[in-house]
């Protein structure tokens, strides 16, 4: 029983060794990174997405395609400008009953009727709402549920984008000039310190690393950002420009890593995506013009 104890205590005191190591890591003082090098990002995933062109216009996730218009509205830069006109060419032609041209035409007038949206999460709801100030919308439970800033330990406790994508709908109603909300400014206050928190502790530089700290760029708290986390998502960047949803520690093999995954730990290669580096082309543009 006694070397059981004292294996126990061993086994603890490790793991606790370790994780105080990985978040020390995790926010640690590094330099402020050089314009030069979030340019140099920039410019190298920009080139990700002009060189995959033909396959991630087939990508219907409009929020992306959202992300890579404020981008080239940021930047003026031409291939993201032209990209960007292509999808919303395709939007205006192949789906122009989609409710998501909403995100591009402030004026659109496609029907958010409440039936015909009933399938979608319920983040995606709020984000139409957000973009609509849709009277209707406003009174269904889901959206009514979600304009409290407590709605993610309630209702989806254990989901890491949760908080990021209720923060995305809420900065959609401040740009739309919702009226439907009061105390939207401090809500999004405490989304913020959620983020916060939540980028102290988790230190796997997968999709939703980016997304935090994306948001926090967006959401006006560029201030809070600290250098090591904008480091470690420029040094996760792989050699054809993009980003992927895996974090990578042990090699196995030739191309092969032990590593974090969104949900777990997996052994893959690491891949570039759109939807990770559509988020780090947003965010290097956000970065780019720091006021």
């Amino acid at each position: 029983m006694k070397r059981i104890v004292i294996t126990f205590l061993f086994l603890l005191t490790a793991c606790l060794v370790v994780f105080s190591y990985t978040i020390w890591q995790n926010n640690r003082p590094v330099q402020n990174i050089p314009q030069n090098e979030i340019k140099s990002s920039l410019h190298k995933s920009i080139e990700w997405l002009v060189k995959n062109k033909t396959n991630i216009l087939q990508s219907t996730n409009s929020i992306l395609w959202w992300m890579i218009n404020e981008s080239a509205l940021l930047t003026k830069d031409e291939r993201l400008l032209d990209l960007s006109d292509e999808y919303q060419l395709i939007m205006k032609t192949q789906y122009v009953n989609s409710v998501w041209n909403h995100l591009f035409d402030n004026n659109c007038n496609v029907s958010v009727d409440p039936l015909r949206i009933a399938a979608l999460p319920d983040y995606n709801k709020l984000f139409l709402f957000g973009l609509t100030c849709d009277e209707e919308l406003s009174n269904l439970e889901t959206i009514e549920t979600q304009k409290h800033p407590n709605f993610c330990w309630k209702s989806h406790p254990i989901s890491p984008a949760c908080v990021t994508h209720q923060l995305m709908g809420f900065r959609f109603m401040q740009r739309r000039n919702c009226q439907n909300d009061q105390g939207l400014n401090y809500k999004i206050e405490i989304l913020q310190k959620y983020i916060l928190w939540q980028l102290f502790f988790d230190f796997r530089v997968v999709d939703v690393y980016l997304q935090r700290v994306l948001m926090l760029a967006d959401s006006g708290l560029k201030n809070k950002i600290k250098p090591i986390w904008l480091r470690k998502i420029i040094d996760a960047q792989l050699s054809d420009g993009g980003w992927g949803n895996f974090h990578g520690l042990i090699p196995v093999g030739k191309s092969k890593f032990f590593g974090f995954t969104a949900n777990g730990v997996s052994v893959k290669q690491p891949k570039s995506n759109f939807h990770t580096t559509a988020q780090g082309v947003f965010l290097m543009s956000l970065m780019q013009n720091r006021p």
